[in-house]
């Protein structure tokens, strides 16, 4: 949860852990599903929840209708991280950046390691690729 008083740094980080969990979180979060008694939540592990995201993005890639809601999710995704990224500049030693050209391309990193994950393309030696995302935080704006 992002919380006022965070530094703009960590509320970037924390957009990144929600986005993309760690792949050996044993966390099983539920969801709403429906608001019929009895039947109003379900686990959905992160491999499943990745699974239907998939099915959405190639549903998207023939229906317009799709794309436009994607379209839409991602303007907004891009606009609410750039505005972490200005707050990040005005309150932090780091150089002058494009707030939604990095905020886009933070959002591109998440969802281009999220397919990875599905298909369990990894880095060599390594068991988790969310580190590339933090790397790239840092890089961007400093180590917090």
């Amino acid at each position: 949860m992002i919380t006022g008083d965070m530094h703009p740094i960590q509320m970037i980080k924390t957009v990144v852990e929600i986005s993309l969990p760690p792949l050996a979180d044993d966390n099983q979060d539920m969801i709403n599903v429906s608001s019929l008694d009895g039947a109003e939540k379900i686990c959905l592990p992160q491999e499943k929840i990745a699974k239907i995201f998939i099915q959405f993005i190639s549903k998207a890639a023939i229906d317009e209708e799709m794309k436009n809601i994607l379209r839409t999710t991602y303007t907004n995704d891009v606009n609410g991280i750039s505005l972490f990224m200005r707050y990040a500049k005005q309150n932090s030693c780091v150089n002058e950046f494009d707030e939604k050209r990095a905020a886009y391309t933070l959002l591109a990193l998440i969802y281009g390691l999220s397919f990875f994950r599905v298909t369990d393309f990894m880095p060599p030696c390594e068991k988790d690729n969310r580190e590339i995302v933090f790397d790239f935080v840092n890089l961007l704006l400093g180590s917090q």
